[in-house]
């Protein structure tokens, strides 16, 4: 009888443990959720697994960034924080650009705190993608981009 008791309460605790019981504790505003918790950039196969990955994880990791350092292929970095940054971020954006084979002009990296969260590479036009394992895929476009890293 004794082990019975056991193993009711037993299933019992399992069972409010793995429910959003009110004895769990919410996570505290402003902490990083699974889809923006920095981790390691996987390698993309294809242009669509590169824009499929930049939409579902790597664009919405960026957006928590809380600063980016530009680094210019001819020399010279520059960081961006605030407005500036938040320009940069939505100025990435997923579209169906193929493949230009452009000059890359500069390099964005995206931090949070002393992590960094992703770094992009960018053509003078404006096409960009993520620096990944393997090939970096173009994942977009936008002339915003290339104008907001111009010197």
């Amino acid at each position: 009888m004794r082990s019975f008791l056991l193993g009711c309460v037993f299933a019992t605790c399992a069972l409010a443990c793995s429910t959003n019981s009110p004895q769990q504790s919410a996570p505290s505003p402003g902490a990083p959720s699974a889809a923006t918790e920095a981790r390691p950039i996987a390698a993309a196969s294809t242009q669509a697994d590169a824009r499929t990955a930049a939409t579902a994880t790597d664009l919405p990791l960026v957006r928590t960034a809380d600063r980016a350092v530009i680094t210019w292929s001819a020399g010279g970095t520059a960081e961006k924080r605030g407005q500036e940054l938040s320009a940069l971020v939505d100025a990435l954006r997923v579209t169906e650009q193929q493949p230009g084979g452009g000059k890359q002009v500069a390099q964005i990296a995206f931090y949070r705190g002393d992590t960094q969260l992703r770094e992009v590479w960018v053509f003078a036009d404006g096409e960009w993608g993520f620096v990944r394992p393997g090939t970096a895929w173009t994942v977009g476009a936008s002339p915003a981009l290339g104008d907001l890293v111009k010197r």
